[in-house]
């Protein structure tokens, strides 16, 4: 196996944006030693997402990610198969902060004034994610 593709895909998916939705992640590896937590897509995209905070999108490589995790470049590519793949993870962490109510008010405007308001609250929190949020696919079932 190419240390560029990630398990299960199948060529097609991995290049075609939004392809790391439609592959299993993988059980999280083995790190360097003890002290060191296992590498996972939840640490990964915690990094990606950081990075993307302190530098933007041309300052997320696969070769700075992998610094700020502590692991070698290759690493990654058992998880994620190119940068694309952390850009749509990034972006979904972002969405995900923006708290939808259990259920409706009863208020419609007040439902979609809140939503708003906390997705506002994420982007502003994530500068680079407004414009990435055009660019990237989004994933239907």
């Amino acid at each position: 196996m190419s240390p560029k593709r990630a398990p299960g895909s199948d060529g097609a998916a991995s290049a075609m944006p939004g392809g790391v939705w439609l592959r299993a992640p993988r059980p999280p590896s083995a790190g360097g030693g003890a002290a060191q937590p296992a590498l996972d897509r939840e640490r990964i995209v915690a990094a990606s997402v950081a990075l993307l905070d302190e530098r933007g999108t041309a300052g997320l490589t696969m070769r700075k990610l992998a610094e700020a995790l502590g692991v070698h470049a290759t690493s990654l590519y058992w998880h994620v198969a190119h940068r694309d793949d952390l850009l749509d993870l990034a972006l979904d962490a972002v969405f995900g902060e923006v708290t939808l109510p259990a259920r409706a008010a009863g208020d419609w405007r007040a439902d979609v004034t809140a939503f708003m308001d906390g997705l506002r609250t994420a982007l502003l929190r994530h500068p680079w994610s407004g414009a990435l949020a055009g660019s990237r696919p989004a994933h239907r079932t």
